[in-house]
């Protein structure tokens, strides 16, 4: 319900934050997984975090309906979780792209990736799931503390109830917005909520984080606005 006080921090709560936008997409969806959406919505939530650390920056911006912003190298280039200074090494070799251009990239590794990430780390156990059962959509893991997930949503619901929010979890509510995989960790008209609540709260974020959020929702209104999510490709 919203306006409801926060969840108790789980045990495991410092090594959750550690992980950032991506810990704590994969702890509230359940690492849901099997559709285009869920793949780029943790790859955005992976580029959130290198843009959060500093070690990746967008320049440029969108002019007259072109997406003029890319990814580039951040001044941070130490003190990131490995998965995260892979992500700077990438946009160091690659060709400079949009933002939504390296979610596209990222989408091809990063729901494993940040999958075997936390479930080394004991945030996450993963689930055996039947192959037939992969062609739909499915979980393919669970938070250790079902607490976690809790913790998460109350902050969603707080963002979405129009109050302040951290960086990381106002990331995550772009992530969820934007990407239209907000059903489930968010219930009700909290969608609707959260897309309103998401432009006012955007500039308080961080240059380049801020960036990534105008694109996702840049995104997600071209895709309303068509009726599917590559409709305007």
């Amino acid at each position: 319900m919203i306006g409801a006080p926060q969840a108790a921090a789980p045990a495991g709560a410092d090594a959750l934050e550690a992980r950032g936008v991506r810990g704590a997409l994969v702890v509230v969806t359940g690492g849901r997984r099997g559709t285009p959406e869920d793949r780029l919505a943790v790859a955005a939530a992976l580029l959130f975090d290198a843009a959060l650390a500093g070690v990746v920056a967008v320049e440029g911006r969108k002019r007259l309906g072109v997406d003029r912003r890319r990814v580039v190298p951040g001044p941070a280039t130490t003190g990131v979780a490995p998965l995260v200074a892979d992500v700077r090494r990438r946009v160091e070799i690659v060709r400079p792209d949009t933002p939504w251009g390296w979610c596209e990239r990222l989408a091809v590794y990063a729901e494993e990736a940040v999958t075997d990430e936390l479930a080394a780390a004991g945030l996450v156990r993963r689930l055996t799931i039947p192959a037939w059962r992969r062609l739909w959509r499915h979980r393919g893991a669970e938070p250790v503390d079902p607490q976690a997930a809790e913790l998460v949503r109350s902050r969603l619901q707080a963002i979405a109830a129009g109050r302040p929010g951290r960086p990381a979890d106002v990331a995550l509510a772009a992530v969820l917005h934007g990407c239209d995989v907000v059903d489930g960790p968010l219930r009700g008209r909290d969608d609707l909520r959260l897309a309103t609540a998401l432009d006012r709260a955007r500039p308080g974020l961080p240059d380049a984080a801020r960036a990534l959020a105008e694109a996702l929702c840049d995104r997600r209104r071209s895709a309303d606005r068509v009726g599917t999510w590559y409709g305007d490709d």
